[in-house]
């Protein structure tokens, strides 16, 4: 069963890589704490880093206690008042007829 699974995918995916796409746009969300209440934007940092901190030290050069101290000042600086922090989000889209 698995097998078959991976080969259904792996042909949607070929057939989609070959497709010609049209109607494509780039449009740009921007999170920041002037649209997005601060503890939200704070919580998403959280989210993150309690997320990938195993897998970015696992497989990158930067180290877990790195990374946790990088996300705990981003996450400082979201919630002080008189901080900033943005997250520019590309969100691409096309249609494949």
């Amino acid at each position: 069963m698995a097998r078959q699974n991976r080969d259904s995918q792996d042909w949607s995916a070929s057939r989609t890589a070959s497709a010609v796409r049209t109607d494509i746009t780039v449009d740009y969300v921007v999170v920041d704490p002037l649209r997005v209440l601060r503890a939200t934007f704070a919580a998403i940092w959280g989210a993150w880093r309690d997320g990938f901190a195993d897998a970015v030290s696992a497989n990158t050069f930067i180290a877990r206690e790195v990374f946790l101290a990088q996300c705990e000042d981003m996450i400082a600086t979201i919630q002080d008042p008189s901080g900033y922090g943005v997250w520019h989000v590309p969100v691409v889209a096309a249609r494949v007829p």
